[in-house]
């Protein structure tokens, strides 16, 4: 995946946590949890404990939610935006039919109840999260095969379990944008909620960034990740979207596989989804039209946009629903004959 910000680099350390991330999540149990998503949803999960990308498509391969899966010992949580969480639980349920599967919906902002999460990322990440852990009593990592406690041997979408206890308490990589992530799980209850608290307590001791909405929003924006309501909708396709990497051709069926299928085979993708890296500090407007400027023409229009944040070297970002024919490093203009346009190079998401 390249570099999204040329211009610069993220800040050493960055703290997101799912509340302010606005995610939803669905907790798949029972014995038939991982045969079951994997016959109904897009992606491939994990063999083992780790994360990946899927969705749930409709039976004309139209995105109904898009999410990670992250595979746990007794659980899968799958994670997704909020205005689809109670579509991937209904979608999800009407396909179970004799599948020993259990569906609960979770509550993001319940820090106390079914579990929270905190995200900690950029170049700094693992080395901050190691010396965080290290100060929680029985949260160091279980040895890997070399012997290491440290979660930076963590391939991506790997998992690595910290408690041997009820908390559910599990650090997972998840390298999903062009930096390095890792996501601090707990379960339900008090105790595991207790020491995500503490980890964010030692964070902000060694100088992390904890990200508001619109830094969270920036960061979504210049890794390309589709938002529903602005880049997706009822009609979305995931090949033109941006969800490509939550699909897969040759995984067998799954709802809506034909249509994708159908889709990619044919090469018949009029618009993908693509980055734009503006040379202005001031972000465009969503709904701003695009042209070429090889030949003027109008390419298509922003969708989402984010002026860098104070703290950030690095350009304001937009995401655009572009032609097919529009390749990356193409230079654009947004709002071209308004009273404000913007130059623009097109990068993949």
């Amino acid at each position: 995946m390249p570099d999204p910000l040329p211009r610069g680099t993220l800040p050493a350390l960055l703290v997101t946590r799912a509340a302010s991330r606005r995610r939803a999540a669905l907790i798949v149990s029972g014995s038939d949890r991982a045969s079951f998503l994997t016959r109904v949803m897009s992606g491939d999960l994990p063999k083992q404990e780790g994360a990946a990308p899927t969705a749930l498509l409709g039976p004309r391969g139209n995105v109904i939610s898009a999410g990670i899966a992250t595979v746990l010992r007794e659980r899968i949580l799958l994670e997704t935006d909020p205005p689809r969480g109670s579509a991937l639980l209904w979608g999800l349920d009407r396909y179970r039919i004799a599948d020993d599967v259990a569906l609960t919906s979770e509550d993001p902002a319940d820090t106390g109840g079914r579990g929270v999460r905190t995200t900690v990322e950029g170049p700094g990440a693992a080395e901050a999260l190691d010396r965080a852990l290290l100060i929680l009593a029985g949260a160091a990592p279980a040895p890997s095969p070399n012997g290491s406690r440290s979660v930076r041997d963590l391939a991506p979408g790997g998992v690595r379990i910290l408690a041997e206890d009820a908390t559910g308490f599990a650090c997972v990589r998840r390298d999903f944008r062009p930096w390095k992530a890792y996501t601090v799980l707990s379960g339900p209850g008090a105790a595991g909620a207790a020491r995500i608290a503490a980890i964010e307590a030692q964070l902000r001791r060694t100088g992390a960034r904890f990200l508001s909405e619109a830094e969270a929003d920036y960061l979504r924006i210049a890794a390309g990740e589709p938002a529903w309501g602005a880049e997706m909708g009822g009609r979305s396709l995931p090949l033109g979207c941006g969800l490509a990497a939550h699909v897969r051709l040759g995984k067998g069926c799954y709802i809506g596989q034909e249509y994708v299928a159908r889709q990619a085979h044919r090469g018949r993708i009029p618009r993908l989804l693509r980055v734009l890296e503006c040379a202005a500090g001031d972000a465009p407007a969503p709904g701003a039209r695009v042209a070429a400027d090889a030949d003027g023409r109008p390419v298509g229009e922003v969708t989402s946009s984010a002026p860098a944040p104070p703290g950030f070297p690095t350009p304001a970002f937009a995401l655009a629903i572009l032609a097919a024919g529009v390749a990356p490093g193409a230079a654009v203009t947004i709002g071209a004959g308004g009273p404000a346009p913007v130059a623009a190079t097109v990068r993949n998401p």
